[in-house]
């Protein structure tokens, strides 16, 4: 969501951690669980399969979700922003 620009509503950009999973060798799971700060041991055991999103026609796949994007107000994640 942060990569979407807006002069309105401005965000800091969410800076991943870890590394960058291989497209020839992506990991076991989830191939974005490296890199996610909300990951488990389920994420790594198999990969997730599509769930409807809120918006018509959108879909994603994530045991984790962050269903509520208020949740994101960059107090958990912009603090580990240097």
């Amino acid at each position: 969501m942060s990569a979407t620009p807006s002069l309105l509503d401005p965000m800091e950009p969410i800076r991943l951690d870890g590394p960058v999973p291989s497209a020839v060798h992506p990991p076991s799971g989830c191939p974005f669980r490296t890199r996610c700060w909300r990951a488990t041991d389920a994420c790594g055991a198999a990969m997730p399969g599509f769930t409807a999103a809120a918006e018509p026609a959108h879909r994603y796949r994530c045991l984790h979700p962050v269903t509520d994007p208020s949740h994101l107000a960059l107090s958990t994640v912009s603090q580990e922003i240097p």
